[in-house]
């Protein structure tokens, strides 16, 4: 066996060494010297450094030195070299037992041809596939494990050194999260007590997105022109791979990122916007909460109340205006029309041959100016009320 050797730094003068095996010194030096081998030689080693001057002591880790021998006392149990039987009638198990460092494996032989192992000697597995990876929810299928006994195995599933299954058959069904991990299936031999693992089956389950999350958390934005808006990053959980993410204005894509930076505010990039998280493995895709860019002015003119009265009456009072001068206008017209008419079918005082008329021509024509004031009258009434209608809109 090759020699072993610690070393240690000490100040002002050289340590001083020991190797201990099990509390009992074996050397006074450095090195650890076992030569030739020897089954007593086995046990843990440990190697202490010491400062002569202070007296402090470190110590090394341990050091397990393992003698491999054997098989040696082969023995039988029960100790029977000979057996006659009836045909039917039941033998008993005969158990063969030796010491070996490491543990012994047995096989039995009839006629030089082996009939029986210390099985289980391989565990296989069905389907034959170490790695799955599967959406949540999604059927996982079953994966059963074998092995050679005799007499038969018997099998258990764990995950992660907890039991999960106690027969040969992984079942999970429909896959839920917290399912992933590392399964192994062990078989063994009831009568002997000896164990073997199948290879670790690793099982991933794509997970989500749940939600997406906005950073900062802002949903509703009002800009001035050549202001700054800071970036919006989202973020979301996928597994086992990371999330792909797009923003959207208006249901298209403009950025195939998690960051929204628009920077410097111009009015035409107002409008809502969304972040899309998928997962590249399901297709899973969940979408952010809107967030609303306006711009400051726009939204002012448009939700401030005042501001929307003042145009409304603006725009009812201009149209009403205009609706009374077209009125005044038309009822001028058909009034002068009317004083001319009357105008030209006065007669005059005088006939034309010179006879004098009726007092009727005169009380008609006084009659008619007297009308005539009364039509005016009525006319500067009519546009006075419409005046009165305009400022009151």
């Amino acid at each position: 066996m090759s020699d072993i050797t610690c070393s240690a730094t000490c100040y002002p003068d050289k340590c001083s060494f020991s190797w201990t095996k099990s509390g009992n010194e074996v050397s006074n030096s450095s090195v650890l010297s076992l030569g030739s081998a020897h089954r007593n030689q086995a046990g843990n080693y440990v190697c202490t450094a010491k400062n002569p001057g202070t007296i402090e002591t470190a110590s090394s880790a341990i050091i397990v030195v393992e003698i491999a021998y054997g098989p040696e006392d082969i023995t039988l149990s029960p100790d029977i070299k000979s057996y006659t039987f009836n045909e039917g009638q039941t033998l008993h198990n005969i158990t063969c037992s030796a010491k070996c460092v490491p543990e012994c494996t047995f096989s039995w032989k009839r006629s030089s041809t082996v009939i029986i192992n210390n099985g289980p000697d391989m565990v296989t597995l069905s389907p034959n596939q170490l790695s799955f990876t599967n959406n949540e929810g999604q059927l996982m299928s079953d994966i059963r494990c074998s092995a050679s006994c005799v007499p038969v195995c018997t099998y258990i599933w764990r995950k992660s050194d907890i039991l999960v299954s106690d027969n040969n058959v992984l079942s999970l069904g429909s896959l839920n999260r917290g399912e992933d991990g590392s399964y192994a299936c062990t078989a063994t031999n009831p009568e002997l007590n000896v164990t073997t693992e199948s290879p670790i089956v690793v099982i991933e389950i794509r997970i989500g997105p749940d939600s997406v999350s906005l950073s900062p958390p802002t949903l509703n934005y009002q800009m001035t022109e050549g202001q700054v808006l800071n970036n919006i990053t989202c973020s979301a959980r996928c597994v086992p791979d990371a999330c792909l993410y797009t923003w959207s204005k208006s249901g298209a894509v403009i950025v195939n990122g998690f960051v929204l930076s628009i920077g410097s505010f111009e009015f035409g990039e107002a409008g809502s916007y969304v972040c899309t998280a998928k997962n590249p493995g399901s297709g899973v895709a969940v979408t952010s909460h809107s967030v609303l860019i306006e711009s400051k002015e726009a939204a002012t003119t448009l939700t401030d109340p005042e501001t929307r009265q003042q145009t409304t009456t603006i725009i009812v009072g201009a149209v009403m205006g205009g609706c009374v001068a077209i009125v005044l206008v038309v009822l001028l017209m058909l009034r002068r029309r009317h004083v001319i008419c009357k105008c030209n079918c006065v007669k005059t005082d005088s006939s034309p041959d010179g006879i004098d008329l009726p007092d009727t021509p005169s009380k008609t024509r006084t009659t008619d100016q007297s009308e005539q004031h009364t039509q005016m009258s009525e006319i500067e009434n009519t546009q006075h009320t419409y005046e009165q209608i305009g400022r009151n809109i």
